[in-house]
């Protein structure tokens, strides 16, 4: 989705990765479509990646899974900035799955 601001344009891309056990191709099938579309964004403009990438990216004690090192690459190329990763969940939005 893109949106038109005064001098500016925005570029929205909802992105949901497969999980960390998933395939290399399969992986590669998710992120090949997302580099091309987002590369393509003129610099002027803004790029905003939203969704669950499905990785850890490390920092202040946490872990850093090698999907959490291509999420911070894909970053460091197109100059964004990976924000709100450790948001903590209260412990009455949890849920228990029981098969």
């Amino acid at each position: 989705m893109v949106v038109a601001a005064k001098e500016r344009l925005y570029h929205f891309f909802s992105a949901y990765a497969p999980q960390t056990g998933c395939s290399d191709q399969t992986k590669e099938e998710f992120w090949s479509p997302l580099d091309e579309k987002t590369a393509r964004v003129p610099t002027r403009d803004v790029t905003i990646v939203g969704g669950d990438l499905g990785a850890a990216k490390g920092g202040y004690s946490w872990f850093r899974n090698a999907d959490g090192e291509r999420i911070l690459k894909y970053a460091e190329s197109l100059n964004l900035t990976v924000v709100n990763t450790g948001l903590r969940k209260r412990d009455f939005h949890l849920i228990s799955y029981y098969i």
